[in-house]
């Protein structure tokens, strides 16, 4: 069993969309510079199937520097003949794949380990965690963990909502969609 006693200053537990983002705020602040970081990601190109859609007024954008990243923005939206426009905020598209190219362009100017291992269940405590594979402890000052939670089932009269989709791109010989509506 390998231990790494030597702390990383920052442990990313996924580097999905939270993380990711997290990435970009933190360089885009100069706040990586001279940091120690360690990637916790077992499934590195997952990423790119996904895709990642928000709603924000353009001084959100300029904000988080995602402009370079969406791929498409919507300024209204449709419902039968009715067109609604959305102003202030605007509806974003990043595609999964861009998100992955920008967080691997960061992290080439930053001293960083990749592990693409499983965090043992349980074994996370204030300064380290074990990986499941290897059994070798990574150890860190801070941790940002963006895994999926384990939902239970609800009990009684409890109710869970849980949202998640999946998008598709789909090619068809004739235009279908109103491009410029959401």
């Amino acid at each position: 069993m390998t231990a790494v006693h030597q702390p990383y200053d920052i442990v990313f537990l996924g580097m999905g969309c939270a993380n990711a983002l997290l990435l970009r705020r933190l360089q885009g602040r100069g706040r990586l510079q001279g940091l120690r970081l360690c990637i916790v990601e077992p499934y590195p190109n997952q990423i790119t199937h996904k895709t990642f859609c928000f709603w924000s007024t353009p001084e959100e954008l300029a904000l988080w520097d995602l402009s370079p990243l969406i791929s498409k923005s919507w300024g209204t939206s449709r419902a039968g003949e009715r067109i609604q426009t959305l102003s202030p905020y605007a509806y974003h598209h990043i595609s999964g794949e861009s998100m992955l190219m920008s967080t691997r362009e960061i992290l080439k100017s930053c001293d960083h380990h990749w592990v693409e291992e499983h965090v043992l269940e349980g074994s996370e405590s204030a300064d380290r965690l074990r990986l499941k594979e290897s059994g070798s402890e990574v150890w860190g000052k801070q941790f940002f963990d963006s895994r999926p939670p384990q939902y239970n089932q609800p009990k009684g009269t409890e109710a869970s909502l849980l949202q998640s989709f999946r998008g598709w791109n789909i090619q068809t010989d004739t235009p279908q969609f109103d491009a410029d509506s959401c």
